[in-house]
């Protein structure tokens, strides 16, 4: 969410969404509030790659209905490509509608001119780009841009891959967020928000906190005012170039 109103950022409901995102979803959740990037949008600048994006996207587009995708050379994913004609030995067809959840692709603009893919079930998030001629081949061929030896990256990037019956995702162990990091993005984000509102310091601890605690403790040194300051430094530093760290599995 991005505030459109003064009472989009006082409602913390409207931002429980981010606690089931990913790393690069909640990067773009933090790149789309920029005002640079905002500005960049518009004009359509050049210099793309300060972003850390293959193309733009807009910003009033949430993680929920986004399709960013990022430099390849930052975020790896799944290669979906046409197998050879006549060599369909362990490379079943590629069917998109047996993916669960909810499914985007996006037309590149590349002169290759793949898709890219974004699939979305309520534990995972599986990013593939994808030949085009790969969706009515009778086989495929599935590869990663990045060394075997880079677990870490084959982690994050590599959606399960086909079972030789077709395209049968495993249960791949979830690398989870404590809750407590969650939390901390929620509330970074939420305190963008209301900064960018010209909400004040106790205004947006009122939101997050609680009138009634904010009333009892709100005084120069409380506890509250450090939290609150951590969470306006943590979402500074994440919109103005630290999302890209998100990219990065740890």
């Amino acid at each position: 969410m991005m505030c459109g109103s003064d009472a989009a950022w006082r409602a913390t409901a409207g931002y429980l969404y981010v606690l089931h995102l990913d790393g690069p979803a909640l990067a773009w959740e933090y790149l789309r509030r920029n005002p640079e990037y905002q500005q960049a949008w518009q004009h359509a600048d050049a210099y793309l790659d300060r972003w850390g994006l293959e193309d733009w996207e807009d910003p009033i587009l949430d993680a929920r209905s986004a399709c960013p995708v990022w430099n390849s050379t930052i975020l790896p994913v799944l290669q979906v490509t046409s197998g050879s004609p006549g060599n369909t030995v362990g490379q079943p067809a590629f069917d998109l509608w047996s993916l669960p959840g909810h499914k985007r692709l996006r037309v590149l603009d590349a002169p290759d001119g793949h898709l890219a893919l974004l699939a979305q079930t309520e534990s995972d998030w599986i990013r593939a780009r994808v030949e085009c001629q790969a969706l009515a081949a009778a086989s495929t061929v599935y590869w990663l841009p990045v060394p075997v030896s880079s677990t870490q990256h084959r982690d994050q990037a590599c959606l399960p891959l086909p079972a030789a019956a077709g395209w049968m995702p495993q249960r791949r162990r979830r690398r989870t967020r404590g809750f407590r990091s969650q939390i901390l993005h929620l509330r970074a984000l939420q305190s963008v928000d209301a900064a960018a509102a010209g909400a004040s310091h106790r205004e947006i601890a009122e939101a997050i906190f609680g009138r009634e605690q904010v009333r009892a403790e709100w005084h120069a040194d409380s506890s509250l005012r450090t939290q609150l300051r951590h969470y306006l430094r943590r979402g500074q530093f994440f919109m103005r170039g630290g999302y890209l760290d998100l990219l990065t599995p740890r």
